[in-house]
């Protein structure tokens, strides 16, 4: 009987494989990528190309995550991909690495330079390469139509790419101290990239292509705006599931334990950004505090800024919470000014609204005469770099936590 059973589940398991297994995106449409490129090619102009290169191969057994631009502009996450917009011929070509057999027996199915028609299908693009096209004289400015002309220019990231758990500033100082380091000296593959297409094409100007896609990317379509959504909820969730599970001798790991649950098993894979999960006033103080080994004390407060990965998408939300349910008067204050303050930013927070006057409509509740009608001044001075890092809105309701979300808005 038991044999039998076993036998089931394994067919079950045999047969589902393929259907488990996904290899290609299924949140965006091959028309969806159609639109980012003709926004691109309306940017460039009718004589240079774009060119932009993909993640390379993991050098472990790291989640193979793709640059976000990449992914942006054709959904492809075969390491080692290239993607060519010509302007003048309006045509998109992806290069791709050839099959290797080993690679997919231990990790599955892979897009390559074998799946022409497969990838064409997928994502729309006019033709797919193998990446030894590359090698050809003058690529990628040369043109293979009659009569055809050399593109004048050349766009390519000179920004290094983000990847997971990665934003640009921070990648920014990363290469720069690699770059003043005596002994490194390294730069970021995009900036390598560019050097040789420069050294390659000696007579074509090379071109900054980030501005145009932070241009384009700062315009959600209405299915990426579904993704941030569902990995704000999520994030959401996590944070409740910590605030669950706060008590005093918790240690501070262990609440982020509790939120990467709910974003795992709620289909967030990775994290956007490691865990800052912070108990006490100098815990609290260090602006991205990682270490997240403290206990959790009777009195102290909790900063949670943690959030999942979502399909590429990410969220950014932090929260603060006693580790007492019970607080004090001055706490309570506190958090009604926070609560106060949260309500305005909703009410004035509409498409077109500057930083500047959010900021004067906002800062009423957190005024000096409102700061002493509501008795904070002590309680500011303690705990000023919690309150003026996070506005956190929290209250009990039947046993479970809940808070107001919110988000920032950007200049437009």
């Amino acid at each position: 009987m038991f044999l039998r059973k076993f036998l089931a589940v394994a067919v079950t398991l045999i047969v589902a494989r393929p259907v488990l297994a996904q290899y290609y995106q299924t949140d965006f449409t091959p028309d969806e990528f159609k639109a980012r490129w003709q926004k691109v090619f309306e940017r460039i102009g009718d004589n240079a190309v774009a060119v932009f290169q993909g993640m390379p191969k993991v050098d472990g057994f790291i989640f193979p995550r793709q640059y976000n631009n990449f992914y942006y502009l054709s959904g492809i996450e075969t390491p080692g991909a290239y993607l060519l917009l010509d302007g003048r011929t309006k045509s998109i070509t992806l290069y791709l690495p050839p099959r290797d057999e080993a690679l997919e027996r231990a990790e599955g199915r892979v897009l390559s330079a074998s799946d022409v028609d497969l990838v064409k299908r997928l994502t729309g693009v006019d033709d797919v390469k193998p990446l030894s096209a590359m090698a050809a004289p003058n690529w990628p400015v040369a043109t293979t139509s009659p009569g055809g002309r050399a593109a004048a220019a050349i766009y390519a990231e000179f920004s290094p790419a983000e990847g997971a758990e990665q934003s640009r500033g921070e990648l920014v100082a990363a290469e720069t101290a690699r770059a003043v380091d005596y002994w490194d000296g390294g730069v970021s593959r995009q900036r390598r990239f560019g050097e040789l297409l420069r050294a390659r094409n000696p007579r074509t100007e090379i071109k900054d292509v980030n501005p145009i896609l932070d241009e384009l990317r700062g315009i959600k379509s209405p299915r990426e705006i579904e993704l941030i959504r569902r990995a704000s909820e999520i994030a959401g969730w996590g944070l409740m599931e910590a605030m669950r599970s706060t008590e005093a001798g918790v240690a501070e790991y262990q609440l982020d334990a509790a939120a990467r649950y709910e974003f795992l098993v709620n289909g967030a894979r990775l994290e956007a950004y490691r865990s800052i999960t912070a108990a006490g006033v100098e815990n609290i103080n260090n602006m991205h505090y990682y270490r997240n080994t403290d206990t959790l004390v009777d009195g102290d407060l909790v900063l949670m800024d943690y959030a999942p990965d979502y399909r590429y998408y990410v969220s950014d939300i932090g929260r603060v919470w006693p580790v007492k349910v019970n607080m004090l008067r001055g706490s309570a204050n506190c958090c009604s000014s926070c609560s106060n303050t949260v309500t305005r930013s909703s009410r004035v927070s509409v498409p077109g609204q500057r930083h500047s006057r959010l900021w004067k409509k906002r800062r009423g509740p957190w005024s000096r005469s409102s700061l002493k009608q509501n008795s904070l001044k002590k309680l500011m001075k303690k705990h000023a770099g919690v309150w003026l890092r996070q506005a956190a809105v929290f209250f009990l309701t039947r046993s479970e936590w809940r808070f107001t979300m919110s988000a920032d808005i950007a200049d437009h």
